[in-house]
């Protein structure tokens, strides 16, 4: 009798590991543990998102955050081989093991944070750029030589922003796990981008149009058609360019990603940095090295850099890196004032985008952002939130209170000092925030209204 006992118990055992089996392969089968005797039953439930059938502060844990296939995986797997081994399955024990990747989901859900932030925190440096660099080159014969080169470097010291928007857009869109396909780049990324340039091209011919003395003409719209193709637009659209050309060869970008083991990433990166920073801030100051790489610009590498950041295949000292920007702002400035006051024309190789000083000041203040680990109050996380929404808006609008204000108005920041600028900055801010949260919720409504 206790021969069929056993192999009863036996076969009750397999056909509960096949019912596991099954329920981790389909999606619409859970486990359920019930609130009584905790045992682990399979449940069947119609559209409900919870395949382990997890208590609800552990879903919550698991599936906080996005695009988190590996970890899910490697909790799976955990899962499968505990229930495996034990039939019945203590609550508290299923909890301790997905606390085991929780630490890597929350430093994920950080990360996306930290780039909510880093994207305002970039925007209003181009904003704080652009100023004073316009003010620079409108009132640079009525201002000292020590006002233009205090300006310049303020201007210097704000050109990580753009390296940084390069860095976010690498360490998403060449993420292995996330499904992007060629079909996607043109619909989402360069039809949004191209549509951007084509309208604010037209934005400014009119503007520039509205204050000549000739006014509107047909051949000054004829001239802003022609200026899309050939960039002589005002000199922030350089920026939309430039992301046209990265998106072109995003799927080429992710499969090097993809197939680059961390020593081969670091070696692509370490030929980059050699040969389109060092070397051509070494011709600014006369020596020349003959040796070349058939690459056309820097930016591919900041789109590299900000992914490797991400994967940690290049680890940064949070302490270090605000030592790092401390110092790369000192020796900017310091560079600058060489250059205006001691009129030393090379040192200008020193603040470009290809500058060994503005790589690793980029690489710092990305870190920083990259490994915050708690989010601002609620209220400003949400302004913070509605901010970043609009951060490509403001991009393309702010230049156009910066003119309307030094150009037309013929305001001079220069006569209030500090606060002129200061004053100046927060206006261009504000207007400009103000104005691209109405266009979108017009285009919201618009939107909706059609369906």
């Amino acid at each position: 009798m206790q021969k069929p006992q056993r192999r009863q118990r036996l076969s009750s055992k397999l056909k509960h590991r096949q019912r596991l089996h099954s329920s981790l392969l389909h999606p619409r089968r859970r486990l359920h543990v019930h609130p009584q005797h905790r045992r682990v039953h399979l449940h069947h439930q119609h559209g409900v998102r919870n395949p382990l059938g997890l208590l609800p502060a552990v879903q919550e844990q698991l599936y906080g955050g996005r695009h988190q296939a590996h970890q899910l995986l490697r909790v799976g797997a955990t899962l499968l081989q505990l229930l495996l081994d034990h039939p019945v399955v203590d609550a508290s024990a299923m909890e301790r093991c997905i606390n085991m990747n929780s630490t890597d989901l929350n430093r994920s859900q950080h990360q996306i944070v930290g780039f909510n932030y880093l994207r305002v925190a970039a925007c209003i440096a181009i904003i704080v750029l652009h100023a004073t660099y316009a003010c620079g080159y409108q009132f640079q014969n009525s201002i000292s030589l020590f006002n233009y080169s205090a300006t310049s470097a303020v201007t210097n010291c704000m050109m990580w922003a753009v390296p940084c928007f390069i860095m976010i857009t690498g360490a998403l869109l060449l993420d292995p796990s996330r499904e992007i396909s060629i079909k996607k780049i043109y619909r989402k990324y360069l039809l949004r981008v191209f549509r951007a340039l084509v309208i604010f091209v037209m934005v400014y011919r009119f503007f520039d149009m509205m204050i000549s003395p000739s006014g509107i003409t047909g051949r000054g719209v004829i001239q802003g058609i022609a200026q899309i193709f050939t960039g002589t637009s005002w000199k922030p659209l350089w920026y939309l360019y430039m992301l046209i050309g990265l998106y072109l060869l995003l799927p080429i970008y992710r499969k090097i990603a993809q197939a680059c083991s961390e020593l081969e990433l670091k070696y692509f990166l370490g030929i980059y940095f050699i040969f389109l920073s060092i070397f051509p801030v070494l011709s600014g100051f006369g020596i020349y090295i003959n040796f070349t790489i058939h690459i056309a610009s820097i930016y591919p590498f900041y789109l590299f850099l900000g992914y490797a950041i991400r994967k940690q295949l290049i680890k940064l000292n949070q302490k270090m890196c605000v030592l790092l920007v401390v110092v790369c702002t000192i020796l900017i400035v310091s560079f600058t004032s060489l250059r205006w006051i001691n009129n030393i024309k090379s040192l200008t190789a020193l603040w470009t985008y290809s500058s060994p000083v503005v790589i690793v000041a980029s690489c710092a203040v990305f870190n920083i952002f990259l490994n915050i680990k708690n989010k601002a109050p609620d209220a400003l996380h949400r302004f913070l939130l509605e901010f970043d929404s609009c951060s490509f808006g403001i991009y393309l609008i702010h230049i156009i209170f910066i003119k309307a204000f030094t150009q037309v108005l013929g305001f001079n920041p220069y006569i209030y000092g500090a606060a002129g600028f200061v004053g100046l900055i927060f206006i261009v801010l504000i207007l400009s925030f103000v104005c691209t949260w109405i266009l979108l919720k017009i285009a919201k409504l618009i939107k909706k209204g059609r369906n």
